[in-house]
């Protein structure tokens, strides 16, 4: 398993298209510069430097992500670490079996019960994008759903964590949040 070391927050990594970020991106800048009550043409100059920056990064063929094996001190070390967890001790961690079903721990102390009517809401939302996103993981069903604390940089914001498990595989669970 390559291991990749970026300036994201982990617990947001998604296997999506890459156009995703562009625009997380070019929406944070605007709503930074609303919020600092700086005038709309500097940010849309900001956006437009971004997007010029980021296509000629993009042209010179360079990737400037870390790797393990570029890696130097720490951050190689964390990144061999990181490299070596198994999915099967992730998920002991941070599920339970109830019953005939695997749940999500409430014991970790950025977890907290959803209202049945919520968790059963956001069930069908997740179900309904996993079945027609194209970009989505196809084959997969919500096992369950909880809601998550999250960082400062999500000061606000309702967070999920949700359990997903593979309609065509049963013992093939992923973690999501």
């Amino acid at each position: 398993m390559l291991v990749h070391f970026d300036l994201n927050d982990f617990d947001e990594a998604i296997m999506a298209p890459a156009a995703w970020e562009i625009v997380r991106m070019v929406t944070s800048i605007f709503i930074a510069f609303q919020t600092l009550k700086i005038e709309k043409a500097r940010a849309h100059n900001m956006a437009k430097l971004f997007l010029k920056t980021y296509s000629e990064t993009l042209t010179k063929g360079k990737a400037y992500y870390i790797e393990s094996k570029t890696a130097k001190g720490i951050v190689r070390s964390f990144l061999g670490a990181v490299s070596k967890r198994k999915k099967k001790h992730l998920l002991q961690k941070r599920t339970e079996k109830k019953k005939d079903r695997i749940t999500i721990m409430m014991d970790d102390p950025r977890h907290f019960e959803i209202e049945k009517n919520l968790k059963r809401e956001l069930a069908h939302h997740i179900t309904d994008w996993l079945i027609n996103n194209r970009d989505g993981p196809y084959n997969y069903e919500v096992l369950d759903a909880a809601f998550r604390l999250a960082g400062t940089g999500s000061l606000g914001l309702k967070r999920y964590a949700f359990l997903l498990g593979s309609v065509n595989f049963p013992a093939n669970i992923c973690w999501s949040t």
